[in-house]
């Protein structure tokens, strides 16, 4: 066992080393087909039972209203507002993607890890690269560089940012919702293409003119001296600009802002912790899960889950991904981790830490609330997104589907944040054996409790690690087969929690950990937490209860491609990798499924079976970026960033857990392109 000691570091260096036996243990790669599911009817307490003789995703996954208009468009699946990066296009299709070659390529001028995707709109491509942040705007037709803006910031901000130095993207809003001064230029002759936002590891929060790369304006999201920094994507929804902060890990108190596009005025704030006029809560109006039904959350709901005042410094921070409800105006997002990863240091739910969020637009007023993960002890952050759509004929209830770092799949209600359905996604995860129906919460297993365990007790094989069953990176869902196509890390943990004083600017963890390869699906746990038609096993949980895993030497690959039924709650297939998916995945129309891997590899699946058919050239270093495609002048192209850093990029560690490959080092990034031969 490896010895653990606190260390005044964060995400890279709490990574002390693999297990010995995982760094040794093979592991067999399989892709298995499961049965087509049903479609499901809701019943009046939120469960679900199935409609039996309805075809897989008939109608199911229908596109959600929140992609209609009300949000800025743009030719990317980053800039879909429903979040379900599924591309309507499909002049590349299984037939045909074998013929994929490389069509050109763009160096960023950047090491570390590229997260995130460009925004193309018209004839030209943004990208922002990991620090310093440059804002580059390429012509598509020439392929070179328009111009190139690189921010101004507090040069200490790279030091104090969690899990490496990335940015993980912009955001676009066309010229019809730009700044009256654009407006002003295209009467004057001067081309207008919008405006670009991107916020900036200093915690800036910066719009430019798209054509040309000049300040509209500047705001300050938060205190980089505190350890506040901004590694996520900002949006653009009509003339609102959303934007989160991030630092959890500093005893950054979590907050989401609006800013007004065309004047950068700042319009409202919303805290995940502390009193309801902060958070923007009204304990009459705003609702939550509870009792099998969205009630009201009353008074102080957040003050009361936490002692004295330690919500000051609760974390909740906001660097995920947003998705937006048009027709009822709300903003989707999560927040991440309390503070300090030491749960004993912060009795309590600690709410609305770990915690699903819906936001009027224009106010910032929550709708509902919905809390994942009480009172966190493994670092699951709440903050991965949530892909919109609606559900089957004739209701078409308005849903979302929100794959968990805690290893749990989550479909809710969007309009009242109501508990549909709650399944495991990652068969090993362990921390908790049921999510309850009535309530939403996990029932969590002492053996697997820091809580429990008390300080400096090391707490061994909790699935999934602090990283999550799936990272950040997004996943992407296709309505028409009503699956959702999501990147998975397969690692378990070995976590010990120590006290932790508080000063500011200075990393606040309270506990350490060692990653370990997570036990193969069937070899204790297995994956079949739903009842069998994916009904409510009528003891209140949304799935049935199962025991506890046994320990097993059979061992899972550490990365996977999961396509997974969000209606049934049931994987449809899986493709095993030798390492973690670490970037997003995007689907096509015309049924394939694209992914990068740390290894240096971007690859096509078939959406139907998961086999893979298209394999690309090695790239340059390992992707942790999100995959897009584009049609230009008729051609269509698929293209993501090469470029890993931070724990993606860790030999020592994740490496010695691969089951036959290795990680590729940090390295220059790029822009990497595909095409079919003209």
């Amino acid at each position: 066992m490896t010895a653990f000691r606190p260390v005044p570091m964060l995400l890279a260096a709490l990574l002390a080393s693999a297990a010995p036996d995982a760094a040794t243990s093979a592991t067999s790669a399989t892709s298995a087909a499961f049965a087509t599911s049903a479609a499901f009817a809701t019943s009046a307490t939120g469960a679900t039972s199935a409609a039996p003789g309805v075809p897989a995703g008939a109608t199911a996954a229908r596109p959600a209203d929140a992609a209609t208009p009300g949000a800025a468009p743009a030719a990317t699946p980053s800039a879909d507002p429903a979040a379900r990066r599924h591309s309507p296009l499909a002049r590349i299709t299984p037939a045909n993607v074998a013929r994929l070659a490389p069509a050109w390529r763009f160096a960023t001028g950047a090491t570390r890890g590229h997260e995130g995707e460009p925004v193309i709109a018209g004839d030209t491509l943004w990208m922002v690269t990991p620090w310093p942040n440059r804002v580059i705007a390429l012509d598509l037709a020439t392929r070179r560089r328009r111009w190139t803006y690189t921010p101004k910031q507090d040069e200490s901000a790279p030091g104090r940012m969690c899990c490496d130095t990335v940015n993980r993207g912009l955001a676009w809003a066309p010229p019809a919702a730009a700044p009256a001064e654009a407006r002003a230029a295209t009467r004057a002759g001067r081309r207008d293409a919008g405006t670009v936002i991107v916020a900036t590891a200093d915690a800036s929060l910066i719009a430019l003119d798209a054509a040309t790369g000049a300040e509209r304006w500047r705001a300050q999201l938060d205190d980089p001296a505190s350890g506040a920094s901004s590694s996520g994507a900002p949006r653009v929804f009509g003339d609102v600009v959303i934007a989160g902060i991030a630092g959890g890990e500093y005893g950054v108190r979590g907050h989401l802002d609006a800013y007004d596009l065309r004047s950068g005025r700042h319009l409202w704030r919303g805290y995940s912790t502390g009193p309801d006029a902060d958070l923007l809560v009204d304990p009459d109006r705003t609702l939550s899960w509870r009792d099998g039904a969205a009630r009201p959350v009353g008074p102080d709901s957040s003050l009361q889950s936490w002692q004295g005042e330690a919500w000051k410094l609760g974390g909740g921070t906001t660097w995920g991904g947003f998705s937006f409800d048009a027709k009822r105006g709300l903003v989707i997002y999560g927040s991440g981790n309390p503070g300090t990863w030491n749960p004993r240091q912060r009795p309590g739910d600690n709410r609305w830490t770990n915690a699903l969020w819906a936001r009027d637009l224009r106010s910032g007023r929550v709708r509902w609330v919905f809390q994942l993960t009480p009172h966190d002890e493994w670092d699951y952050d709440g903050v991965n997104e949530s892909m919109l759509f609606d559900g089957p004929p004739p209701a078409r209830r308005p849903l979302l589907a929100h794959f968990d770092r805690n290893g749990w799949a989550y479909v809710l209600d969007r309009e009242t944040g109501a508990l549909v359905r709650a399944d495991r996604f990652d068969p090993a995860a362990n921390w908790a054996t049921r999510i309850d129906a009535r309530s939403g919460r996990p029932e969590v297993d002492p053996a697997k409790s820091l809580q429990h365990a008390g300080e400096d007790t090391t707490v061994s094989n909790i699935c999934p690690a602090a990283i999550g069953a799936k990272n950040q990176a997004p996943a992407s869902l296709d309505p028409a087969r009503g699956l959702a196509f999501v990147p998975m890390i397969r690692l378990c943990m070995d976590m010990e929690a120590f006290a932790a004083d508080y000063a500011a600017g200075q990393p606040w963890i309270g506990a350490s950990y060692t990653l370990r390869r997570a036990p193969a699906a069937g070899a204790g746990l297995g994956s079949g937490d739903s009842s069998g038609d994916g009904s409510d096993s009528g003891d209140g949980s949304a799935t049935s209860a199962a025991s506890a895993p046994r320990a097993a030497p059979a061992l899972a690959s550490p990365g996977a491609l999961l396509a997974w039924d969000v209606l049934a709650g049931k994987p449809r297939w899986t493709h095993d990798e030798p390492l973690p998916l670490w970037g997003g995945v995007l689907s096509t129309a015309s049924g394939l499924v694209f992914a990068g891997t740390l290894d240096g590899y971007l690859k096509a699946f078939d959406a139907r079976d998961g086999r893979v058919l298209w394999t690309s050239p090695r790239l340059g270093s390992g992707v942790v970026g999100s995959v897009t495609s584009w049609e230009w002048r008729g051609r269509q192209y698929v293209g993501v960033f090469s470029g890993a850093g931070g724990l993606a990029a860790d030999a020592d560690g994740i490496g010695r857990l691969a089951a036959d490959a290795k990680p590729l080092p940090p390295g220059e990034g790029e822009f990497v392109v595909f095409a079919l031969p003209e």
